[in-house]
Parts: structure tokens; sequence; C-alpha cells
């Protein structure tokens, strides 16, 4: 006799199942926080070659395919899958690291030209967010730009000077660096996130009845 479940038994199956993916899911979310603090960020000199090959890639994704809203997510995540396809001198754990650097530098970039400007709010906040993405020479004169260390003439004087710099970088990056929220530092940690579950899931040895049940997963690609 075959077996027809119920949709009460399927609604009790289905909350069983939700109940145990939340738990998962924030334990996991718990776990990641954990090891994400502890992951060592690339060095300058090891990241802004990187940070050329990512800038490449928000230039296609961002500015030729013009998808405005999700290019800067495309561009992050393809700089992993070009790892995981074997396109890429790089690993997966030397792109964490460097999503940990541009974190990592943003604040940096923060705390040096904050003396400059008025107004601290998201705007600024947006801006810190995307001047790594600027050029080498950018990046090296904002930091350059902290109060009380070294020549002040090597950094930017005013913030004017610093939107000036920005703008000589011409259309449409300058546009770009100075015209808002883009939350690239969050989109690179992101896809770190993803790509270690993929990493993960590939190099993990799974029994048959666990790559049954790996059959229906799907990553959060709404994040």
């Amino acid at each position: 006799m075959s077996y027809t479940m119920t949709a009460e038994a399927a609604l009790a199956g289905a909350q069983t199942a939700a109940t145990e993916h939340l738990l998962a899911k924030s334990r996991w979310h718990k776990a990641w926080l954990v090891y994400w603090g502890r992951v060592e960020p690339l060095t300058d000199a090891e990241a802004f070659p990187l940070l050329e090959e990512f800038r490449k890639q928000v230039q296609v994704y961002r500015f030729d395919y013009k998808r405005k809203e999700n290019g800067v997510k495309q561009a992050a995540n393809e700089m992993f899958r070009l790892v995981c396809v074997g396109k890429s001198p790089h690993g997966f754990d030397k792109l964490r690291r460097f999503a940990r650097w541009y974190g990592k530098l943003k604040g940096r970039i923060d705390k040096a030209v904050a003396h400059l400007f008025d107004y601290h709010g998201d705007s600024f906040g947006d801006l810190c967010d995307l001047l790594p993405l600027a050029c080498e020479a950018v990046v090296q004169k904002c930091l350059a730009s902290e109060k009380g260390k070294g020549n002040p003439r090597a950094g930017y004087l005013t913030e004017q000077e610093l939107r000036e710099g920005v703008d000589d970088l011409g259309k449409p990056w300058g546009d770009f660096i100075l015209g808002g929220e883009e939350y690239v530092a969050s989109a690179l940690e992101k896809q770190a996130e993803n790509w270690f579950l993929y990493e993960v899931r590939d190099e993990t040895k799974w029994t048959r009845q666990q790559e049954s049940e790996l059959s229906f997963y799907e990553t959060d690609d709404e994040d």
C-alpha cells in the first residue's frame, strides 16, 4: 500500500526542518563572524595588485554592463568564481584575506581623512567605502592625510582637495566614487562567506545520505 503524506504531516515536517534551519543558520553566522574576525588581512603590498584586478571587474559589471544595482556584488562574486573555475592565480584563502584587507582599509581611510570633513554621516561612510577603488595613488594620499603624521603636504589638506583628486580620475570612476552607496566592503565579505560554503561543500567527503540531502541546498543569493 502506498503512503500519501497528509497536508498536516507535511506542515509539521516543514516546521521541524525550518526550526532546525534557523538554529543551524544562526550557529553558522556566529561561527563565521568569529572566524572572519581572525582572518589575517593581506599587506598593502600584497593587496594593491588584487585591488587592480577587482577594479577591472567593477569596470566590467558596473560600467560596461551598466548594472547599477548589482554590479559591485557581481564583480566581487566574479573574483571568487574565477578561482572556482581555475582561471585565477589566487586561492580562496587569499581572496578572503583581500576582502578582509578592503574592510580594514575602509576604516584606515575613515580615520585618516575624518578631520577634513565637517559632517560624518552616511555619505562620509559611503565615500570611505568607495575610496579604495579610486586607485593606489589616491588611497596612499588619503592615508597620508592623517592628522599629526608625516608631511601634511603628502596628503590632502581639505575635503575639497580630496574630492578634486577623485574627480581627476574622470568619468565614470570619479562620479561613481563620489556618488554614493555601493557597500563594497560588505559585498566582498558576503561573497567570501558564500564561497567559503562552496569550498567546504566541494572539499568535504560526504556520505551518500548527506549528498542526497545536499541536492536541495541553495546559496543565499538574496544577500
